[in-house]
């Protein structure tokens, strides 16, 4: 399903930025934006799975930390190298906002871009990298309470999202994407059978606000998509899949969230003629190309820089959370 989503979101975006045709494969593509609540909602269940196993909330979150940082600190400068490179080639750049000042170089450092705050980020996707940071850090205060009152924790932030009125930046714009993340968390613990009617309540705040956002906001898909993820998952615990090569594209997902823009949409979008854009045929293949390319950039950039850095998170949470300062009164 990582993969699948990664793929969506993936070809959406390589024809985004070129003008729409009406034909049956840009209508598709369309739609491709729907992989963003599933990555929320597994991302959901991946976080409680992670906290609930963790050793505490500085062990869970030094690894959380590890795991999606230094990696876009990295993308960060190849998108910057990218938007060079495009501004190198047409003398102009209409690709990215670029940080006009400290205030911003700092929020994009730290990435506490939109929805955050007003500040762009410098690649399409970097929005939903800091909506994760956050849902991370609310998953980490969880932890660190006793486990009967997570769940309860968790409730209280629906409850808070529900009562926020909607905003595009700020706190409301951060639970207005809450239900889709938790909806993951709850999952987890009704595939666990811990808390039942905590779960419950949780599940029901997070539905009733999906079917909210589908009834008033025209969120159908999101809707469809998240619930359709849920049940996925928590069908998944019953009736196991076998690891296959879609498992394994499934783990360069992250890279290629992170990459796709960069190389597939700034640089090699230089190359997406008139024809090509006019041309089904000829659009499909130049955009296969393109998730091609994407790939094998993604897997160096997973084993290269992923992994080692997963691998270093590791040693410094067992180094701070295994190897704690003797106590002294």
């Amino acid at each position: 399903m990582r993969f699948l989503a990664a793929l969506g979101v993936a070809f959406f975006h390589f024809n985004e930025s070129i003008s729409y045709i009406d034909s049956p494969y840009r209508h598709i593509l369309k739609l491709g934006y729907v992989g963003v609540p599933v990555f929320f909602v597994i991302s959901g269940y991946c976080i409680a799975f992670s906290a609930d196993r963790s050793n505490g909330c500085g062990d869970f979150l030094i690894r959380r930390f590890f795991r999606i940082y230094p990696p876009y600190l990295l993308s960060l400068a190849i998108t910057l190298l990218s938007i060079f490179l495009f501004k190198q080639i047409t003398g102009y750049n209409s690709v990215a906002t670029l940080p006009k000042d400290g205030y911003s170089v700092i929020c994009t450092l730290l990435l506490l871009t939109k929805p955050l705050t007003r500040i762009d980020g410098i690649n399409w996707v970097y929005w939903t990298l800091t909506l994760e940071a956050i849902f991370y850090i609310f998953a980490g205060i969880a932890r660190a309470f006793p486990e009967r009152f997570r769940l309860p924790f968790f409730v209280s932030l629906s409850v808070i999202g529900w009562l926020l009125p909607a905003g595009d930046t700020g706190i409301s714009a951060i639970f207005k994407y809450w239900p889709v993340f938790s909806l993951g968390i709850c999952v987890y613990y009704l595939q666990k059978q811990r808390q039942y009617l905590w779960s419950v309540l949780l599940a029901g705040l997070n539905l009733s606000w999906l079917i909210y956002a589908f009834l008033m906001a025209g969120g159908g898909p999101y809707f469809y998509v998240s619930v359709f993820t849920g049940a996925c998952i928590f069908l998944s615990f019953r009736y196991r899949m076998p690891k296959t090569w879609l498992s394994t594209l499934g783990d360069y997902s992250y890279s290629v969230y992170l990459l796709h823009v960069p190389i597939a949409v700034y640089l090699m979008g230089l190359l997406k003629s008139p024809f090509i854009q006019k041309h089904l045929a000829a659009n499909m293949i130049f955009d296969i190309i393109c998730y091609l390319v994407t790939l094998v950039f993604a897997f160096l950039f997973f084993k290269w820089v992923e992994l080692p850095s997963i691998r270093y998170g590791k040693t410094v949470s067992k180094r701070f959370t295994d190897n704690p300062l003797p106590y002294r009164p």
